[in-house]
């Protein structure tokens, strides 16, 4: 008569076992769900602008860091083009300007490299403002090998030489630039694999992990999936970033 309690304990304990066994994800809000937030772009190029048009990026560790001199869009986590007098910089959350407004156009071309251009010529610049590929009228193909090296080839033909450029702009041997060069056809480096993905259920949104963990529940009319765990979720015209770990 004396097991069934002991019993009931045991079933008790192993259900809060399972139920942190399988949340293991914590989640916090560093940008609670407001109708003051608008949340801009997804992936890496996701951030935010509040009521009144100052716009923020999110930091991995979940800090906000405001965005200043007319952020035209995101190149990538952490890097902004602003525009000023009607050109183009770089700017980037940890470091500030980058790139000075002095562009018509500005591209990512790799971690530590930027292709700009101006009229009708275009260069690469490191995040130093330097150049590392001078001005010139086009370039066919560019490439990177890591994420200290640029790749860069001037003709389709299948035996052009490629040229290739260390982030501080020095040149690397014509040969090893070629043979570094992806072929024609070759498969891209397969994408790190996903940790969380969208869950819908009938007409709302949700996150849950790959394995089917759920972590945010289905209650939201928007789920956009950022880097570094960074989510933004929306309930009719309020928005949020949750960061989770």
């Amino acid at each position: 008569m004396q097991r069934k309690p002991i019993l009931y304990i045991f079933l008790f304990l192993l259900t809060v076992f399972q139920v942190f066994a399988q949340s293991p994800v914590g989640v916090e809000w560093p940008v609670p769900v407001s109708e003051e937030n608008t949340v801009h772009g997804q992936g890496s190029q996701m951030y935010y602008s509040k009521t009144g048009g100052k716009c923020f990026a999110i930091r991995p560790d979940g800090q906000s860091v405001a965005l200043t001199g007319g952020i035209v869009a995101a190149l990538a986590d952490g890097f902004f083009t602003f525009k000023r007098d009607s050109l183009l910089g770089v700017w980037a959350t940890d470091k500030g300007e980058l790139l000075p407004a002095a562009y018509e156009k500005i591209e990512w071309a790799g971690p530590k490299f930027f292709k700009v251009s101006i009229y009708g010529m275009m260069a690469v610049m490191n995040h130093q403002n330097a150049v590392v590929v001078p001005y010139q009228p086009k370039f066919m193909q560019l490439e990177t090998a890591g994420p200290d090296t640029l790749l860069m080839k001037t003709s389709v033909h299948p035996d052009a030489k490629a040229s290739g450029f260390t982030a501080d702009g020095t040149a690397i041997d014509p040969t090893l630039a070629t043979s570094l060069f992806p072929k024609k056809g070759a498969p891209k480096p397969a994408a790190p694999p996903a940790k969380f993905k969208i869950v819908r259920e009938k007409a709302k949104q949700g996150v849950s992990t790959t394995d089917g963990t759920v972590v945010l529940p289905a209650e939201y009319d928007e789920i956009r999936l950022g880097t570094e765990g960074r989510v933004a979720a929306r309930k009719d015209k309020a928005w949020g970033i949750a960061l989770l770990k």
